[in-house]
């Protein structure tokens, strides 16, 4: 009780009552949220014991009042563990930022493959054919970001070419 009662000393402000604006809740926090409810479970189904045993409807009210309790909780039912009843759970859904987005986007799953490897330290990689090697060499060495422009097609008049090495167009930062 002395944990709820500090977390609503926080959430208000000063002598006038004012309450601060609720903040998304930190990893930690979430993590802090889950261990206090799964503790709770136990704490709830020690009041249902008859000689060491909980019922099933007994076991459903513990659920009910922890899913009531304990908002971390999105459901929470009770599934039949053979010797016991287990509590199956489903958390607010959280968000983890991963590893920093790849700079290049490579034409094909084999290219990103070799490129990966080679970033590895990999000291060969086999791609299908030149034109891949070329994309290759050209994203991670020159490291520029060039893409292939195969299948752009036209003719470039000196003008367009230009603009395109100077980086006017929407080419710029390709090769062929």
């Amino acid at each position: 009780m002395g944990k709820i009662a500090t977390a609503v000393k926080k959430l208000v402000k000063g002598d006038k009552g004012e309450k601060e604006a609720p903040k998304a809740p930190s990893k930690d926090s979430k993590q802090t949220q889950l261990q206090v409810g799964l503790s709770a479970i136990d704490r709830e189904e020690k009041q249902y014991l008859t000689r060491g045993a909980i019922s099933h409807e007994e076991a459903e009210k513990v659920a009910a009042k922890i899913k009531k309790d304990h908002p971390i909780f999105t459901s929470i039912s009770v599934k039949d563990g053979t010797n016991t009843w287990d509590y199956e759970f489903s958390v607010q859904r959280g968000k983890k930022t991963g590893e920093k987005k790849e700079e290049l986007q490579w034409s094909s799953p084999e290219v990103r493959s070799a490129a990966k490897r080679l970033n590895e330290g990999a000291t060969e990689v086999k791609v299908k054919n030149r034109t891949q090697a070329e994309e290759l060499f050209l994203g991670l060495y020159q490291g520029q970001g060039y893409r292939n422009t195969s299948g752009l097609g036209g003719a470039l008049s000196s003008g367009q070419l230009l603009a395109i090495m100077e980086g006017h167009e929407g080419k710029a930062g390709t090769y062929h």
